[in-house]
C-alpha cells in the first residue's frame, strides 16, 4: 500500500523591482557649513563661502552639517 505524498505549494515571489540589481537611492540631503569662530560667524551654503570666513583667522572653526529637520517659528 502506498501513502499519498503531500505536495507543497511553491512560495509566491515578492514584488520584482523595475531594474534588477539596482539600489534605491535616497534623495540628497542639503549640506550646510557653520562658522563658529571667524570673520563673520554664521551658516553658509557652500564650502567656499565658509572657507572665506575662516581663512587668515587665528583659531577659526568651520564645520559641515546636515539639515535634520525644518523648524518653524
Amino acid at each position: 500500500m502506498t501513502q499519498p505524498t503531500a505536495t507543497k505549494a511553491s512560495p509566491t515571489p515578492g514584488p520584482v523591482p523595475a531594474v534588477a540589481g539596482q539600489k534605491r537611492k535616497r534623495p540628497a540631503e542639503k549640506k550646510y557649513y557653520a562658522v563658529k569662530v571667524g570673520k563673520e560667524p554664521g551658516v553658509y551654503d557652500t564650502w567656499d563661502q565658509c572657507l572665506a570666513q575662516v581663512t587668515g583667522q587665528k583659531g577659526a572653526s568651520c564645520r559641515l552639517g546636515m539639515l535634520v529637520a525644518s523648524f518653524t517659528s
